[in-house]
């Protein structure tokens, strides 16, 4: 009788700690997989914060390739305008120079306008 409730009380334990050790293992489980799941989100994060960092980088390098296509136009007209006045001051004809200058005068205040228009659209685009 003695021996049989002992083994009882020590079959009766040992499910117990079974049951235990199985519980927590369950437990150890659910954190592992909490934890890949956290890990997984901010990897979805990071990679949605790094197409966005991309995608504002494309969109400063198209500006400056505005900017500089801007000023590399502007550069241009100005050479042309210099060419024309130096043509017209080297024909001798003051008349035709200070029209000329006039005329030049006149489309560096439009370019100049212009610029300014696209500087505040690219402004409000960016």
């Amino acid at each position: 009788g003695e021996k049989a409730a002992a083994l009882e009380r020590a079959a009766v334990q040992a499910n117990e700690a079974s049951a235990a050790s199985a519980a927590a293992a369950a437990g150890r489980v659910a954190a592992a997989q909490a934890a890949a799941e956290r890990s997984e989100a901010a990897a979805a994060a990071a990679r949605t914060e790094r197409d966005e960092a991309l995608a504002q980088r494309r969109a400063a390098e198209q500006r400056s390739v505005g900017w500089k296509e801007l000023a590399d136009a502007l550069e241009s007209q100005l050479e042309d305008e210099r060419a024309r006045r130096s043509e017209a001051e080297s024909a001798g004809d003051e008349a035709a120079a200070l029209a000329a200058d006039k005329a030049a005068r006149a489309e560096t205040a439009m370019e100049k306008e212009a610029a300014a228009v696209a500087a505040r659209d690219l402004a409000l685009a960016a």
